[in-house]
């Protein structure tokens, strides 16, 4: 409903920004295409791909597989579902290509490439796999390593209060607007993180954490600093009120 406060529903998408950035999905897609898929893996493999192709420049325009399996947003997404994102980008890349929606082709150093299937990138395909063409693509720096955890969609901080502390109140709402508004999401997260590890599940000792940060400076008070002391567990208690402190 239109009007509707962040308060009372902290789960709604907050909208587009006013300068969005689009991606271009060619119109057959949604009148031949998308009334056939019927695994969201498939329909999470295309829809992503199309992303990535969207960044190409020049000719032929390709994403290589692994970068697609490995694409940080597309894990995320699957993480979300509560889906192995690796098994479940590979379904999903096997269900568009047998579809026919997407081309690999194999260059001979053993590349694996991802076209769309059209007449000129069937031609192109065949170039790559003969060595005579090399794709536009190039190999994306936001690829989860194999030896990385699955990654976490970001949280915004009503979601995270929500899953940390219990339900939203309008009061409580407001402060995490404000709050939202002061510090950095990743502040955010991990301050909720570290509440949680102290046995601390309330919005007084998070912003505690918050406030320290934003006073002394993260970590050990200097940017991107790790000394010893930064590792130590630090006692955060000392920057809730007096009444709030453990006696």
């Amino acid at each position: 409903m239109v009007g509707q406060g962040r308060g009372e529903n902290p789960t709604r998408f907050a909208g587009f920004p006013s300068r969005s950035e689009y991606v271009a999905i060619p119109r057959v897609f949604f009148s031949d295409l998308l009334p056939r898929i019927d695994d969201v893996a498939e329909l999470q493999v295309t829809l992503h791909f199309f992303r990535l192709l969207g960044g190409r420049r020049g000719y032929p325009r390709a994403v290589g597989a692994a970068e697609l399996l490995g694409d940080r947003t597309l894990a995320a997404t699957f993480t979300a579902m509560g889906r192995d994102f690796r098994s479940e980008g590979e379904r999903g890349l096997t269900a568009a290509t047998g579809r026919g929606t997407l081309l690999q082709a194999v260059a001979p150093e053993g590349t694996i490439w991802l076209l769309l299937n059209a007449p000129q990138d069937r031609r192109a395909a065949d170039g790559i796999q003969q060595g005579r063409v090399r794709p536009a693509g190039v190999a994306g720096a936001n690829v989860v390593a194999d030896h990385e955890p699955a990654p976490l969609p970001q949280q915004d901080i009503f979601s995270l209060y929500e899953a940390n502390i219990g339900l939203l109140t309008p009061i409580i709402a407001e402060r995490l607007q404000e709050a939202e508004q002061e510090y950095p999401a990743g502040w955010i997260a991990e301050a909720f993180q570290i509440a949680a590890v102290a046995n601390q599940p309330r919005w007084r000792y998070v912003e505690a954490v918050l406030q320290r940060w934003k006073v002394e400076g993260k970590d050990d008070g200097k940017s991107g600093g790790h000394s010893k002391a930064a590792r130590r567990p630090a006692d955060y208690s000392l920057w809730l009120p007096a009444s709030q402190r453990k006696r």
